[in-house]
């Protein structure tokens, strides 16, 4: 009865659950604020409000902030981020393969924004974006993506699938042996693929963890937000930031284009990351664990090749393990591996995804 009661104190539950979103924003706050200051987004304490369209100075933090308060217009589309956030170069559209790339848990279908521009430079790319209120199942997401793959093989075009961290367990599972040839990727890229959840720790108690009552299961979730960091990843960000302070940026986001094409996706990736702790217990629920059981006793059935990237610094997945597992036992599969690269941080700048997809589309 005391424990009924103490679950049930608003003030109590209202204060967790924004301590725990505050964590999380302040974690992607630096982070991304470190990343456009390091592409030359941000410059003499400027930044370009996304909300007002106004000119803010000296507090770019806090207009970030302030935007993040605001509910994230996040809807379930796809859509090619070139042209979502108007990238004003050249880009690929409507011949040679199509990448369709499918999120991780948050969704969101931006977390690799410093990789869309090249990306989009070489191939035609769409992005998978999931409503933060979605209540889809596994296979509902599995529906959505083969559905675009069909098209897009209809039209006689190669269709290759990049999925990030849960992303990577949906695009495995569409690329096996059972699978309807016309909804059957032609390659497969996965990022940290997250088919090794149900073997860490969060995934051994996960069963348990997600009945449990507010706000104890906000408490239990808190140290995530730090676990998809990694040890290099503030360094990266210090280092590139001193050499864009000199005027040198990574290949993938030197011109000028391309770093107001950041500026305008890292407002909306901030908002849109934040998930509500009902939305959580969902998808862990209902999309992480099902995948994992589905796609894990069946690896040796996948029949189409695949890439597996992995950072080796990964604390929330075993990313390196897995990416050796899947050379084992998926007939084709070739691994690379991000050195020092954590969950959230191998496909940062420090990574040329496209140039890796080149290299092994070569061999």
């Amino acid at each position: 009865k005391k424990l009924r009661i103490f679950s049930k104190s608003e003030s109590l539950r209202g204060a967790l659950e924004k301590m725990a979103a505050l964590t999380i924003h302040v974690v992607l706050l630096w982070g991304i604020f470190g990343v456009s200051q390091a592409v030359g987004v941000i410059r003499g304490n400027k930044i370009n409000s996304m909300a007002t369209g106004t000119r803010m100075s000296h507090y770019p933090l806090r207009a970030l902030y302030q935007r993040t308060r605001t509910k994230a217009a996040v809807v379930t589309e796809w859509f090619n981020p070139a042209e979502k956030y108007e990238l004003s170069e050249e880009i690929k559209r409507g011949e040679g393969p199509i990448i369709l790339y499918v999120p991780g848990v948050d969704g969101t279908g931006l977390t690799p924004f410093a990789q869309y521009a090249e990306i989009c430079s070489k191939y035609d790319l769409m992005c998978l974006s999931l409503n933060r209120s979605e209540r889809c199942s596994f296979s509902d997401i599995q529906d959505m993506v083969k559905k675009k793959i069909a098209e897009y093989k209809s039209e006689g075009r190669e269709v290759w699938l990049i999925g990030e961290s849960f992303g990577g367990i949906v695009s495995l599972s569409l690329g096996m042996g059972s699978s309807d040839e016309r909804s059957t990727p032609d390659r497969i890229i996965t990022v940290n693929s997250a088919s090794a959840f149900d073997r860490t720790f969060y995934g051994r108690i996960s069963p348990g963890l997600i009945t449990l009552p507010e706000p104890f299961f906000t408490m239990a979730v808190i140290p995530v937000g730090f676990l998809v960091l990694d040890q290099l990843m503030f360094q990266n960000i210090a280092q590139a930031s001193l050499m864009a302070a000199n005027g040198i940026f990574p290949d993938i986001l030197k011109s000028p284009e391309r770093q107001e094409f950041i500026s305008k996706i890292a407002p909306d990736l901030i908002e849109s990351m934040l998930l509500r702790s009902d939305d959580l217990r969902w998808r862990v629920a209902n999309w992480v664990l099902p995948g994992c059981s589905e796609v894990n006793p069946r690896l040796s059935e996948v029949k189409v090749p695949v890439l597996a990237v992995a950072g080796t610094q990964d604390l929330l997945l075993p990313s390196k393990e897995e990416a050796m597992k899947f050379k084992e036992e998926i007939p084709s599969c070739e691994v690379i591996l991000i050195e020092g690269a954590g969950h959230a941080g191998t496909l940062d700048q420090r990574t040329d995804l496209t140039s890796i997809i080149e290299s092994w589309v070569k061999q």
